[in-house]
C-alpha cells in the first residue's frame, strides 16, 4: 500500500514523535522502539471512525487503544492525513494527543512539568 518514498510524520513533542522515511525506518521504529512498549492484548489497535477524502488526499479519524507492557492503559484520538501518488500512500501525517503519549508511553507526569 505504501510507495517506496513513503514519509510518515508524527507531530508533537514527545521523544517518540519524528519523521520516518521509507519502509525500513518504519519497521525499525516498531521493532526497536514503540512496538516494544505495547503488550499484545485483545482489542488493541487503531480503529477508524470516519473518513474524509478529496482527490489524492484522505483524512481518517481514528481511536487508538491498547495496553503498555507496564500495565498502563492507552487511549488516544488521532487524525491521519494520507496523500496518494500512483495508487500508493506517499505521505502520512499523524496528529494525536501528545500529552497522552507523554503520560502513557514516556511515564511523564504532566502536573510535575515545568511552567511556561
Amino acid at each position: 500500500m505504501c510507495h517506496t518514498d513513503f514519509v510518515w510524520i508524527m507531530t508533537g513533542n514527545p521523544p517518540s514523535c519524528r519523521t520516518l522515511h521509507g519502509p525500513v525506518e518504519i519497521a525499525d521504529f516498531f521493532a526497536e522502539g514503540m512496538g516494544t512498549k505495547f503488550a499484545s492484548t485483545p482489542c488493541s489497535g487503531l480503529y477508524p471512525v470516519d473518513f474524509i477524502g478529496e482527490g489524492d488526499r484522505m483524512v481518517a479519524v481514528a481511536k487508538g487503544r491498547g495496553e503498555l507492557r507496564n500495565g498502563v492503559v492507552y487511549n488516544n484520538n488521532y487524525l491521519f492525513l494520507f496523500e496518494v501518488k500512483q495508487d500508493k500512500i506517499v505521505r502520512m501525517v499523524e496528529c494525536g494527543d501528545s500529552s497522552t503519549v507523554m503520560v502513557a508511553v514516556n511515564g511523564t507526569h504532566l502536573e510535575e512539568g515545568e511552567p511556561l
